[in-house]
C-alpha cells in the first residue's frame, strides 16, 4: 500500500529530466549574450570626455581611472576635455565635439526641452551649487537678496538657484542681477553683495583670508538635485549600450580609488594636469566633495527615478519645461538593447514549451496535491486569523496604554516636562527607539525641538545646527509612503528625498528580507492645527521588532501627535489671549494715568497760577534795585519751570488730532533729556552729541516728545541688566539724493538728523524688518507690548520724516530719525517780552471759582488800569451780563467750574453778544482745545498758569480796535 501511494507522486521521466534540458539551453543562450556584449568593445575605442570647468579635485575619479588603467581595461581610450568660462558642456556634447560630458541637473531640464540627453551616473548625490556672502552684509536667507547685487547666471548652469529663488518667493526684479560666472577677484569685491559658487571651491577663497562667510544652500530650502553627473547623447545609449556600460563601471572603480587616495591624485592633478589651484585648495575641495559623494551611504553613480521625478516636477512647478514631459529613456539603463532578436524570440518559444509541459505535470499530479494543498491552506489561514487577533488585541492594549499615560501626563505643568515625558511615553509604549518632536518657526534654523528620547547630546546638537524650513518636509509628504491618517514613511531605497545633513540614522544590522526595518529607515508623523495646517512633525526610527510601519502600528504616534498639537494650539490661543488682555490692561492704564494726569494737572496749575500772580503783583510794586526783587524772580522762574514739567506730562496722555506748529529743536531736545535723566539707571552713561542751535520742525510737539522718549526707553531697556552707554545726537544734514527707507521715500533737502545709540545686546538681522510691526516684541511676557516702536514709525511717518536702523548683535543698535527742516516761524509766544504790560480802560467781566486765582487776576488787571467785575458763580456772572450786555467789552472766564462751564458761559454770552471778545483759560481740559474753542467763537485759550505778558498783550489785541461803550 505504502508502494501503491508513493508511486502516483513519481513524475515521468521526461519530466525528471526537464530541469537538466532547461538548464542546457540556459547556458548556450548567456554564452551567446556574453559573447555579444564582450564583442562590442573587443577593440580600443577613443572617448572623448568634456569636463565642467578647469582640472581640479572635481574631476579625481576620472584622472584615477586613467591613470590606474580601468579605462584602458575596459578598451577604452579616453580624452578629457578641459572646460572654462564660456564653454557649454550640453553644447560641446551635442554639437560632436565631444562624446560625453559632466554636467548638473540642467542635463534633464535640456531632455526635457527636447535635447537627445541621457544621464549615466550621478556623481555627487547633493548639488555643490551655492550662495555665498560675507558675514558683514548680515545675509542668511534668500529673502535678504532682495534690493541687493548678486552675481549669478540666468542660464541652466545656475538651475539649482533659480528654483530656490521661487520656491522662496524672491522675484528676479528685485534682485540687482549681474549675469556672468564669478571669478576670483569677485568674492572680494565690496560692491557685490551675493555670488553664485561651489561649496567644493569659492568658500576657500574667504576662508583663506580669514573672512567670515554665510552660506544659502538649496538643498536647505527643499531643492535637493543632483551634483555633477556623467551623461551622453541619445544615439550612443542605443548605438553603444555595451561601450556607455564599461566606461560608467570604469569611472565608478576611478572614483572609488580617488576617494581613498587622495594625496596621490592631488599630486597627479598639480604634476600632470597643471592645475592651478594650491595643494591645501585641493585638500579643501577634495574633503568637501566627499561630503557630497556620500560614497559610504549611497553607490557611486546611483540614480534613484523618483529622484529625478521629483527634480522635473520641480521644473514644472516654476512653468520651466512643457505639461506632457516624460522622463522615458532618459536615465541609462545597462540592460537595453543587449540581446540580439533571434534570442529574444527562442526565449518565447521555449517559454511556451514550458509553460505546455508544466501545465501537462500539473495535470498528472493535481488530484494528488489537491487535498494536501487545502489543509495547509486551512492552517495557515487559521494562524493568520490567530496572529490578527493578538495583533489587534496589542494594538488596542497599546492604545489604551497611550491613553492613561496621555492623562497622567497632562498634569504636568512645566511645559519642558511635559514634553519630555511625552517623549518617554512614546518610546516606552511604541514600538520604536528614537523620537524627535518639532515645531517649525518663521525664523533660522526653522524648527525648534520640544522633546526627544532615545537620542545622544551630540547628536541633537548636530541637528540642531541645520536649517530646515517647512517646505523641506513637503517632499516627505508628497513622496514618502502614507501610513494611517498622518504617517508617511520613507524606506532606506528612497533616503535620496531626505536631507543628508539632517538625518543621523539609527544602529542595528541591516535585515535579510525586505519587509523588516532598514537601520536607514525613517517614519514621520505630522502634527497639524485646528485649520489642518502643518504645524509640527514627530520623527521616530529603530524598531523594536523589527518590523516595518502599518496603519496599525502608526495608530498610537498618531494619536500623540493629535494630543501635542491640541497642546500647541491651547498653548497660542493661551498667548495670544494673553497679549490681548495685557493690550486691554495697558490702554486701561493709560487711560486711568491720564485722568490723574489731567485732575492733577488743573489743581496743580491753578496753585501756580496763584503763586505767580502774586509774584508778578509784588515785582510790579517793587524796584529792581530792592533786596526782595531778585527772590520774587527766582520764584516766577521756578513757577514757570514747574508749568513746562505739568505741560509735558500732559503732552504724554493728551487725547487729540495731531497739530503741527514751528518747535525749536534745541528746546525740543533739552526738555527730552531732563526727562530722560529722571529715567535713566545709575548704570547707564549718558553721552550728550546735539549740535542744532537754531533749527525748527513743523511738528506736533506731543508726538515728537512721545516718539524720542519711546526711543530713550528702548535703549534703556536694552542695557538695563548690563549697562552701557546711551548717545543721544543731533545735527543738520542736507540730502542731495532721495533717501528710501522703511516709511517709504524722503525727497533731497535740509533736515534734522536726530540719533538714539545704546551699546546693548543688538537686533538680529532676519528681525530688524519686524521690529516696527505692532505688538511686536523680543521681551518676555509681560514685560513689554510691543508697540513702541510701531509708534515712533507711525508719528515718523506722519511728520513726512525717515526712520532708519543699524543693529549688531552683541554691540548695539542706532535709530536714525531725519526730520524736514523748516525755515524759522516767529510766534506770538515768543515774542521778546516789552519792558512794561500794556494797560487800557475798558471793563472786564472775570469769571473763576476759585477765589484766590479770582482776587489775584483781577488785582493784576485793575494794575492794568481796567474795571473789573468779578464772579464765582457763572450763573450770576450770566444774569449780570444779560443785564449789562454792553457795558462789558471782554469776557474771561475759567473752564472748569460747577453748574456751568465755562464753555457754556461763553456760547450764552456770545448768543446775546455775538461780538463780544471770549478768552477761555483752564488749568486742564479733555472736554475743548484751541481748535474747538476757536471754532464755537471763543476769540483765545489760555492754559493755566497764565504768562502775564503774553495775556496783556493779548487783551490789548483785541480790545484796541473796539469801541468804548
Amino acid at each position: 500500500m505504502y508502494r501503491n501511494r508513493t508511486s502516483k507522486l513519481k513524475l515521468p521521466a521526461i519530466f525528471r529530466r526537464l530541469p537538466f534540458v532547461l538548464l542546457l539551453l540556459f547556458v548556450v543562450s548567456w554564452s551567446g549574450m556574453a559573447r555579444a556584449t564582450t564583442g562590442a568593445i573587443a577593440e580600443t575605442t577613443s572617448i572623448r570626455l568634456q569636463l565642467r570647468w578647469l582640472h581640479q579635485f572635481q574631476f579625481a575619479g576620472y584622472y584615477a581611472a586613467i591613470k590606474e588603467g580601468y579605462y584602458s581595461e575596459s578598451g577604452l581610450q579616453v580624452t578629457l576635455i578641459e572646460g572654462g568660462k564660456g564653454k557649454d558642456t550640453i553644447d560641446e556634447v551635442l554639437n560632436g565635439n565631444a562624446d560625453y560630458g559632466v554636467t548638473n541637473a540642467e542635463m534633464l531640464l535640456q531632455r526635457l526641452n527636447g535635447k537627445p540627453l541621457v544621464a549615466v551616473a550621478a556623481i555627487f548625490q547633493h548639488s555643490p551649487l551655492i550662495f555665498v556672502a560675507r558675514k558683514s552684509s548680515g545675509i542668511t536667507v534668500p529673502q535678504d537678496l532682495s534690493g541687493k547685487i548678486v552675481k549669478m547666471s540666468r542660464t541652466s548652469r545656475d538651475i539649482e538657484l533659480q528654483a530656490m529663488l521661487h520656491g522662496e518667493g524672491v522675484n528676479f526684479d528685485k534682485l540687482i542681477l549681474l549675469e556672468d560666472v564669478a571669478s576670483y577677484n569677485d568674492y572680494f569685491d565690496p560692491n557685490i553683495d551675493v555670488l553664485a559658487a561651489y561649496i567644493t571651491n569659492q568658500p576657500y577663497y574667504l576662508k583663506e583670508k580669514h573672512i567670515p562667510y554665510t552660506i544659502i544652500s538649496p538643498s536647505s530650502y527643499g531643492i535637493d538635485f543632483y551634483g555633477d553627473c556623467l551623461f551622453t547623447t541619445e544615439n550612443e545609449a542605443k548605438t553603444n549600450p555595451a561601450r556607455v556600460q564599461a566606461f560608467r563601471e570604469a569611472t565608478v572603480k576611478g572614483w572609488h580609488y580617488a576617494l581613498a587616495h587622495k594625496e596621490e591624485i592631488i599630486d597627479l592633478i598639480l604634476n600632470t594636469y597643471q592645475s592651478k589651484k594650491s595643494r591645501e585648495h585641493l585638500r579643501y575641495e577634495a574633503d568637501e566633495i566627499e561630503k557630497l559623494i556620500l560614497a559610504d551611504l549611497v553607490e557611486i553613480g546611483h540614480m534613484n527615478p523618483g529622484r529625478w521625478e521629483h527634480i522635473a516636477k520641480t521644473f514644472h512647478q516654476y512653468q520651466l519645461i512643457p505639461d506632457n514631459y516624460s522622463l522615458d529613456g532618459f536615465i541609462f539603463s545597462a540592460e537595453q538593447d543587449k540581446l540580439p532578436h533571434w534570442i529574444y524570440r527562442a526565449l518565447m518559444i521555449l517559454g511556451a514549451a514550458t509553460i505546455l509541459i508544466t501545465l501537462g505535470c500539473i495535470g498528472l499530479f493535481f488530484f494528488n496535491r489537491r487535498l494536501q494543498s487545502e489543509i495547509a491552506i486551512r492552517k495557515k489561514t487559521e494562524m493568520a486569523l490567530h496572529q490578527s487577533e493578538k495583533s489587534l488585541l496589542n494594538y488596542s492594549k497599546q492604545i489604551e496604554q497611550f491613553s492613561i499615560s496621555a492623562a497622567s501626563i497632562l498634569s504636568i505643568r512645566d511645559e519642558k516636562a511635559l514634553f519630555a515625558e511625552m517623549s518617554k511615553a512614546i518610546i516606552e509604549l511604541s514600538d520604536f527607539s528614537r523620537v524627535l518632536i518639532l515645531l517649525f518657526k518663521d525664523e533660522p534654523p526653522f524648527r525648534e525641538f520640544i522633546g526627544s528620547a532615545g537620542i545622544s547630546d551630540e547628536v541633537l546638537a548636530k541637528i540642531r545646527m541645520t536649517h530646515l524650513p517647512q517646505s523641506w518636509y513637503d517632499d516627505i509628504f508628497e513622496l514618502g509612503i502614507k501610513l494611517g491618517q498622518m504617517s508617511y514613511y520613507v524606506p532606506h531605497n528612497m533616503k535620496s528625498i531626505l536631507n543628508q545633513e539632517a538625518v543621523f540614522y539609527g544602529e542595528g544590522s541591516i535585515p535579510d528580507r525586505e519587509d523588516m526595518w532598514h537601520p536607514q529607515d525613517n517614519l514621520f508623523v505630522r502634527m497639524n492645527n485646528e485649520k489642518g495646517e502643518l504645524i509640527g512633525v514627530i520623527s521616530v526610527d529603530t524598531s523594536k521588532s523589527g518590523a516595518r510601519p502599518t496603519d496599525e502600528t502608526v495608530r498610537p504616534l498618531e494619536v500623540y501627535a493629535g494630543l501635542i498639537s491640541q497642546i500647541i494650539v491651547l498653548k497660542r490661543e493661551h498667548i495670544r489671549r494673553q497679549q490681548l488682555e495685557q493690550k486691554l490692561r495697558f490702554s486701561q492704564k493709560l487711560e486711568a494715568l491720564g485722568n490723574l494726569t489731567g485732575g492733577i494737572a488743573h489743581d496743580f496749575n491753578n496753585i501756580l497760577g496763584i503763586i505767580i500772580g502774586n509774584a508778578e503783583l509784588a515785582l510790579l510794586d517793587t524796584t529792581e534795585s530792592h533786596p526782595t526783587y531778585h527772590n520774587l524772580s527766582e520764584i516766577r522762574n521756578a513757577c514757570n519751570r514747574a508749568r513746562d514739567i505739568v505741560q509735558h506730562l500732559l503732552m504724554f496722555n493728551r487725547k487729540s488730532d495731531k497739530e503741527l506748529r514751528p518747535i525749536a529743536v534745541a528746546d525740543l531736545l533739552k526738555d527730552s533729556l531732563r526727562f530722560l535723566r529722571t529715567i535713566i539707571p545709575p548704570n547707564i552713561e549718558l553721552i550728550n552729541q546735539i549740535q542744532t542751535i537754531d533749527e525748527h520742525l513743523l511738528a506736533d510737539p506731543p508726538q515728537i516728545y512721545q516718539a524720542l522718549l519711546n526711543l530713550f526707553t528702548n535703549g534703556v531697556q536694552a542695557m538695563e541688566d548690563t549697562g552701557g552707554t546711551l548717545t543721544i545726537a543731533s545735527r543738520t544734514e542736507l540730502l542731495r539724493e532721495p533717501l528710501k527707507c522703511s516709511t517709504g521715500e524722503i525727497p533731497p533737502g535740509r533736515y534734522i538728523r536726530l540719533s538714539v545709540s545704546d551699546t546693548g545686546h543688538g537686533i538680529a538681522p532676519h528681525l530688524i524688518e519686524k521690529i516696527f510691526d505692532p505688538y511686536y516684541t523680543t521681551r518676555e511676557f509681560g514685560k513689554g507690548t510691543g508697540m513702541g516702536l510701531s509708534i515712533v514709525h507711525g508719528i515718523i511717518q506722519s511728520h513726512n520724516g525717515a526712520i532708519l536702523v543699524q543693529s549688531f548683535v552683541g554691540q548695539g543698535t542706532t535709530f536714525i530719525l531725519y526730520l524736514p527742516v523748516i525755515e524759522k516761524i516767529v510766534d506770538e509766544k515768543q515774542v521778546t517780552s516789552p519792558p512794561m504790560l500794556p494797560g487800557g480802560s475798558e471793563n472786564i467781566l472775570l469769571v473763576d471759582d476759585d477765589e484766590a486765582l479770582l482776587e489775584v487776576g483781577m488785582l493784576m488787571l485793575q494794575k492794568l488800569g481796567y474795571s473789573v467785575i468779578t464772579y464765582i458763580d457763572p450763573e450770576q456772572a450770566l444774569e449780570y451780563f444779560r443785564q449789562h450786555t454792553d457795558h462789558i467789552q471782554l469776557l474771561i472766564t475759567d473752564m472748569t467750574m460747577p453748574v456751568m462751564s465755562g464753555r457754556e458761559l461763553a456760547e450764552k454770552a456770545l448768543e446775546l453778544k455775538p461780538d463780544l471778545p471770549v478768552f477761555l483759560c483752564t488749568g486742564y481740559s479733555d472736554k475743548i482745545d484751541e481748535r474747538e474753542a476757536t471754532r464755537i467763537g471763543i476769540s483765545r485759550y489760555f492754559e493755566k498758569p497764565l504768562d502775564p505778558v503774553i495775556f496783556s498783550a493779548a487783551i490789548r489785541n483785541v480790545l484796541s480796535d473796539r469801541p468804548h461803550s
